[in-house]
């Protein structure tokens, strides 16, 4: 049985922060945050948080709060996204409507993430209303991006969290309570199929590029798993390739000429860019040889992948404050998908890890996003922010100075 501890968090934030963010609609692409950034800046300043409004491009906004201690303790940096995945087809509530039903709490971005964004905030809200318990200094950050990559959103006001010279991070992803010690990477890998029109009645006249791509996309999860090097890491995933974009062809009764696909590989720790592009081209040769054909592979986005020492600091207080709060002991493990750790971690060499409490129930269908009908569990909402409140509380007290 957890310990009883009282909490500041205020369960209202649930329909001032939480519902009010579902509104914004923040599907990337096109990705633009802004609306709901500087609502993030206006909930936070409301609660005496000094904020920054961030817009590195055009719409993509970035909400920054700090909550600054008296001193002498460590600083620690709670990031999480804003934008989501498109919201497709097939949903019976209203995407954007924060539907309650049942405990639930539907809409687009209630899995991944804007659920965790407004637990932290939440965490962040109450930790501010007693800054005499402060020795170090709280960064959050609710950022745009990040499901294409994160250079619009983390990636791009890394010259703004450097100043807070921050010893550790936690991104608020959905991790179920487990604590992500390491995520993959990814690399999106635009293939250019180009082979030669002509009529589609006759097709030794022509070189159909879609048919290539189907011989490109079979010989691919063919040749994959032969093609790996071994895994290091304990914890993050094995690498996996995806096909996730096609296009191509210009008129049902006319040989394809060009085709392009989108390939998603993604990376287990040491794999690099080029590695990949190496290891694409080899079978993209092979194929476009033996079809008359030429591909040509170029990358689109790289995201590499991270892991952090488990005896790092942040590792146990994420586990402590779940012990606390829940009476749960977290796992440690890495996540198979790409998250804005890697900023953190590669860019700032800022230790992070990935920690979502607030998302404890596995969703039947195995997913927290992408998919109709979206929902987070309200008590566990809430029940994440306390153990925010906790692990911040156990950290900015002062005690857990790298």
């Amino acid at each position: 049985m957890a310990e009883q501890i009282h909490s500041f968090v205020e369960p209202a934030f649930v329909d001032d922060l939480l519902k009010p963010l579902l509104a914004f609609n923040t599907a990337n692409p096109p990705g633009d945050e802004a609306a709901a950034a500087k609502f993030l800046c206006e909930w936070m300043s409301a609660r005496g948080i000094e904020t920054r409004y961030l817009e590195p491009s055009p719409g993509r906004g970035n909400a920054l709060g700090i909550v600054r201690g008296k001193g002498g303790g460590p600083t620690i940096v709670l990031n999480g996204h804003t934008d989501t995945q498109p919201i497709g087809r097939g949903w019976t509530t209203d995407p954007l409507g924060g539907e309650v039903r049942d405990g639930r709490i539907y809409g687009r971005g209630t899995g991944d993430m804007k659920s965790g964004v407004s637990a932290m905030l939440a965490a962040g809200a109450a930790i501010a209303a007693r800054p005499d318990r402060l020795a170090g200094d709280l960064i959050l950050l609710a950022s745009a991006d990040e499901t294409s990559g994160g250079y619009h959103g983390v990636g791009a006001v890394l010259d703004a969290l450097s100043e807070f010279n921050a010893d550790m991070a936690v991104v608020c992803e959905p991790t179920l309570g487990d604590v992500g010690v390491g995520n993959r990477g990814v690399v999106w890998i635009k293939a250019k199929i180009i082979g030669r029109g002509g009529q589609a009645g006759k097709s030794h006249t022509g070189v159909n590029a879609i048919s290539v791509a189907a011989e490109l996309i079979t010989a691919i999860e063919r040749e994959f798993p032969d093609s790996l090097s071994a895994n290091p890491s304990k914890y993050v995933p094995n690498p996996s390739v995806g096909f996730g974009q096609i296009s191509g062809g210009e008129k049902p009764n006319v040989i394809a000429e060009e085709c392009t696909i989108i390939i998603d590989r993604r990376l287990s720790i040491g794999e690099t860019e080029n590695m990949v592009l190496d290891q694409m081209g080899k079978i993209a040769n092979m194929v476009a040889s033996a079809r008359g054909a030429s591909i040509d592979l170029s990358s689109e986005l790289f995201v590499p992948a991270v892991e952090v020492d488990t005896t790092e600091p942040i590792v146990a207080e994420c586990e402590r404050a779940l012990m606390e709060i829940t009476g749960r002991t977290a796992k440690l493990r890495g996540l198979s998908g790409f998250t804005d750790a890697h900023f953190f971690v590669a860019g700032l060499n800022v230790p992070a890890v990935n920690f979502g409490p607030w998302y404890l129930t596995p969703h039947p269908r195995g997913s927290f996003s992408d998919i109709p009908d979206e929902y987070a569990h309200i008590d566990e909402v809430v029940l994440g922010a306390k153990v925010y409140e906790r692990l911040l509380l156990n950290i900015l007290s002062g005690g857990t100075k790298p």
